[in-house]
């Protein structure tokens, strides 16, 4: 019984081997994957002479790192936010613009389908409701507001982190690489930063959560009152938050059954932290139906989905595991969730049998890569920047993918750490007398398994391991039973490392391509919306009326695209203020569109409806939330919280930058 204990973490192992392997390979790019592999060799045999300048460092001279550190971070988290607000869409826009009605205590949730599809989502707005409430009360704009509450969860969870390494592990150089990677790379100032959502509530909680357990057997009596308390509020919130955080439940009763059989006594001391969240968990459905009928939320079967939609989405022949529009339109045209649960129990079958074993399995692997990867995570739910300043935009493909690679970079360091710690746990046999160890692999294994074999997978879901494996390398890094004798000598290791870094500069310099391949881009955008695909309802602009929008361009621009609706009486042009030259936008089945140089400067948006009766228009407008930086005027009053749906995109063509 004791032996079975090993399968957790040879199968975590395989999943962070396959993570590395993912993140060296950049697609389509054979020289950034060889600098990559080059720069991890060099960064990996570098950490041994690192560890021993870290932990050198006097107490003082640590504690004034990490503080000047979280300083640095904040000080560019808010220069990130001033000069390069970026355009949120998706799921998080559509939570933020029901939190903005909520606040305003409008219990509307008829503006479109969306909540009726993923009723998981009504707790998150509600919670950001109660925020806004708040801060409306200090007369506090909606921008503002979230990136305070943004500020919170992710600089709370990069100080717990560091302190926890530092103060309670005694890791000198694991908190000083974590401190740097996060100064450094782009987890500090883009996703997590810009756009408040599920995801970075759950890495704090996941994070809070662990660290309670294990501290609890050191805990006094007060202490495991208030450790209790805060498990039970943190894994109700967590759980209305982040529906698949019930994978801890899961990960506990695995963990219960095990030590059942192995070690009781042990078990009996960490019986009452895994009951109180178990009750967490068992209190939250409840909960969750009162909160809704405290908003006036009721579900409507007519455009639920099925939770089996996710699986049989994941399987789909012709997609990569992840997000598949088509077979979201499929269910769409079935009238109710039961026909939709009807179909998918005879379609399921279909999929997994036309994949067969090699697909099946070349499916995982790809679900897998998916998972661990970190190369794009920074541009979750964005949709670029509003208007980022002209300097930025000379540069700012080439920062991007600086940060793509200091991203993957980071993250195979710690997957590889991770690996090395699951290693020595091994060795040692620590999991069968550390439940806190064991539940914690438990839980990263749950996740990584769940999203490759079960549900859909994105980078944003891989995230959710990343403060477990922290605290298994910060755990296990001060066991005096790690491994003494490396399989390899660190001669050998540098040699070997040398040679394969050295090898893969070649090849890229060999393969001729170049480092970064220039793509298209947006150089202004507001891309929030509600989406017709949730049926929003457009704005009816009435017969002769007009709307006009101002844009600043601070870079030249070959493509103009607003997106609206077929309508045989709207006019649409775009005025350069400076030249008053006119351009005119030619109408699609969903969008205007408008293919010219653009240079730089000050330009306007003017649509009008030359017709007698009303027109329907995609127009945004919110309570408090500034969605661009000029306001629409409509008829010439200007709406300072409303705006059109457009993007000013720059392509290039057969062009490299580097």
């Amino acid at each position: 019984m004791k032996k079975l204990a090993n399968i957790i973490p040879i199968i975590l192992i395989i999943g962070l081997f396959i993570g590395m392997i993912g993140n060296l390979v950049v697609q389509n790019n054979i020289v950034q994957s060889c600098v990559l592999i080059a720069a991890a060799i060099f960064v990996w045999l570098s950490r041994t002479y690192l560890s021993s300048f870290f932990n050198s460092l006097t107490s003082k001279q640590m504690k004034a790192s990490i503080l000047g550190g979280l300083i640095v971070i904040l000080v560019v988290q808010i220069l990130v936010l001033v000069f390069l607000p970026a355009t949120v869409y998706h799921d998080p826009f559509r939570v933020l613009y029901q939190a903005e009605l909520l606040s305003h205590n409008e219990f509307n949730w008829s503006n479109s389908t969306y909540f009726w599809r993923y009723p998981n989502n009504v707790f998150l707005s509600v919670f950001l409701g109660q925020w806004l409430k708040i801060t409306n009360l200090f007369h506090l704009t909606t921008n503002i507001s979230i990136h305070i509450l943004s500020i919170i969860f992710l600089d709370s969870f990069i100080g717990i982190t560091l302190c926890w390494t530092f103060f309670k592990k005694h890791r000198q150089d694991i908190t000083m690489f974590l401190l740097i990677f996060f100064i450094i790379s782009p987890f500090a100032y883009t996703y997590y930063l810009q756009v408040f959502y599920s995801d970075l509530p759950s890495l704090l909680f996941i994070l809070l959560t662990f660290i309670i357990l294990s501290d609890w057997t050191s805990f006094s009596r007060k202490l495991k009152i208030a450790g209790g308390i805060a498990l039970f509020a943190m894994t109700i919130l967590a759980e209305l938050i982040k529906p698949n955080f019930v994978l801890l439940a899961i990960a506990i009763v695995v963990v219960m059954v095990f030590m059942l059989f192995t070690n009781r006594s042990l078990l009996m001391k960490f019986l009452l932290p895994f009951i109180i969240i178990l009750a967490g968990f068992g209190i939250s459905h409840p909960i969750s139906n009162a909160v809704n009928s405290s908003v006036h939320f009721q579900t409507e079967s007519k455009y639920e989905m099925p939770m089996t939609n996710w699986i049989w989405m994941s399987y789909n022949p012709h997609s990569n595991g992840t997000y598949v529009g088509k077979d979201i339109a499929k269910m769409n045209q079935l009238p109710t969730k039961q026909a939709r649960s009807k179909y998918i129990k005879k379609a399921l079958p279909k999929r997994i049998k036309k994949l067969g074993v090699r697909g099946l399995l070349s499916r995982w692997l790809g679900k897998a890569v998916t998972f661990f990867d970190v190369g794009k995570i920074q541009k979750s739910y964005t949709g670029g920047f509003i208007s980022a300043p002209a300097a930025y935009q000379k540069i700012q493909t080439q920062l991007s993918v600086l940060g793509s690679l200091i991203m993957r970079i980071g993250f195979i360091m710690i997957y590889g750490s991770a690996i090395i710690s699951c290693l020595k746990l091994i060795k040692s046999r620590g999991l069968v007398n550390d439940p806190v160890a064991l539940l914690t692999l438990t839980l990263a294994v749950g996740y990584f398994l769940f999203h490759t074999l079960i549900w859909e997978s994105e980078s944003r879901y891989g995230q959710a391991v990343m403060p477990l494996l922290l605290m298994t390398i910060a755990s296990s890094a001060s066991e005096s039973s790690a491994i003494q004798k490396p399989i390899i000598g660190k001669r050998t290791q540098r040699l070997a490392g040398t040679i394969v870094a050295i090898s893969a500069i070649a090849i890229g310099i060999v393969s001729g391509q170049p480092f970064i391949k220039a793509q298209s881009r947006f150089v202004a955008r507001q891309g929030s919306q509600l989406s017709m695909q949730y049926h929003a309802k457009p704005f009816l602009l009435q017969g002769h009326d007009s709307a006009i929008q101002s844009v600043v361009l601070n870079h030249q621009a070959s493509k103009f695209t607003i997106t609206t609706q077929a309508s045989s009486g709207i006019q649409a042009e775009l005025l350069d203020v400076t030249t008053h030259h006119r351009y005119q936008f030619k109408q699609t089945t969903d969008r205007l569109t408008l293919h010219q140089q653009l240079n730089p400067g000050n330009y306007e948006i003017r649509i009008k409806n030359n017709s007698n009766i009303a027109a329907p228009i995609s127009i945004i407008k919110t309570k408090n939330y500034q969605l661009a930086p000029k306001p629409l005027k409509i008829n010439h009053q200007s709406n300072r919280n409303a705006s059109l749906i457009y993007s000013a995109q720059v392509k290039f063509h057969n062009r490299q930058l580097m």
